[in-house]
């Protein structure tokens, strides 16, 4: 059984920090280069597309990644799918469509709010620029549709909304995604049509074969995580907020609610089946440095208290000593060496050289 990965093309399509994409509705180009490298074994891409479109150029560079990626591509238009995002659902071997679903392409334009100066020059460049993506938009249009050129240039020129039947008349998509199937089986009549909120377990349930049954329609298969036991959890789409996720690979048996740690230390919480919390758990190496900083912290510590003790025990020792010298008193009175009782002797006055004062040496005099 072939694995397969998703890649949803949901939102307009610009060179835009990765990072910042899903907050602002937007997909760029390192967004799909993160799911084909994070999916080395896939043998299928399934390509979720609704989008309104956006860049030329970014539009093009997914659309090169895809095909490069060496895998099979299958796209799969949801909702609109306009501009240069029918270049990315061009991508597709197997190129299916939504019955309700529209496939929209126009000539390009550009957004003069864009422009940095408006000289002569300036907007024809700008139109040489327009020209160029217009002539490349409709290479591959015919490319990969076959349709006379005359025909295809005619819809751009209005920008045209094709329905699922004309984008499959047109060679756009190859196959059209009948929804009354799926609603059919989604809405199969249950024991209970008004299950507990309280029982989530139901809710749950209802939620894995309504999952499946989108999935059968779609021809998808669960993608797999694998826990740090060794385990394995499935689900359709990506590990994200909303994500159901499942113990079984056809998708009937909800997670239980708890935190889930995969492999690689990302902490998954489920509630109800879905996930609602993605976090990264510490590293095991960044857990080690910790744990080893902690125990050099507690061992200064317990130095610096020694230390401290042993400062204690000296201050009062000393303390105890200046005491016991105040209280001694002496009585020895030195003999009276002349007028000067207090001036060194000379050696030999002395007859001891640890008085003898040093004599001065001459500039530059050495012992």
């Amino acid at each position: 059984m072939s694995k397969q990965a998703h890649i949803f093309i949901y939102g307009d399509i610009f060179n835009y920090p990765a990072s910042a994409c899903t907050d602002n509705g937007i997909v760029c180009l390192k967004n799909v280069i993160d799911v084909i490298n994070a999916n080395p074994g896939a043998d299928e891409f399934i390509v979720h597309i609704h989008s309104r479109g956006g860049d030329v150029n970014e539009g093009f560079a997914i659309y090169d990644a895809l095909i490069n990626s060496g895998k099979k591509i299958t796209t799969v238009i949801e909702g609109l799918c306009g501009s240069i995002a029918t270049v990315v659902a061009l991508a597709g071997t197997t190129r299916r469509m939504n019955e309700n679903a529209e496939f929209m392409i126009h000539n390009a334009w550009y957004d003069p709010s864009a422009m940095k100066e408006y000289t002569a020059d300036a907007y024809a460049g700008i139109a040489d620029f327009i020209r160029e993506a217009d002539d490349k938009l409709l290479a591959l249009y015919i490319k990969a549709t076959g349709a006379p050129v005359n025909d295809i240039r005619a819809k751009m020129d209005r920008e045209t909304f094709l329905s699922s039947d004309e984008a499959l008349a047109l060679g756009f998509i190859t196959e059209i995604v009948q929804p009354g199937k799926a609603v059919a089986y989604i809405y199969k009549p249950q024991q209970s049509t008004k299950p507990k909120l309280t029982n989530m377990s139901k809710v749950k349930t209802l939620v894995a074969k309504a999952t499946k049954a989108l999935m059968a329609l779609a021809g998808a298969q669960a993608a797999e995580a694998t826990l740090e036991d060794g385990t394995k959890i499935y689900y359709d789409g990506d590990l994200a907020v909303g994500t159901a996720v499942f113990t079984d690979e056809e998708l009937t048996t909800p997670a239980a609610d708890g935190d889930l740690v995969l492999e690689d230390g990302t902490v998954l919480t489920i509630a109800a089946g879905a996930i609602t919390e993605v976090k990264d758990e510490e590293k095991s190496d960044d857990k080690a440095d910790v744990a080893a900083l902690k125990a050099r912290v507690k061992a200064l510590e317990a130095k610096n208290a020694a230390l401290k003790n042993e400062n204690t025990e000296a201050v009062n020792a000393l303390a105890k000593f200046s005491t016991r010298l105040a209280a001694m008193k002496g009585n020895y009175i030195p003999q009276n060496g002349g007028n000067n009782p207090g001036k060194f002797r000379s050696a030999q006055q002395s007859g001891n050289s640890r008085f003898v004062r040093p004599e001065k040496k001459a500039k530059g005099e050495t012992k």
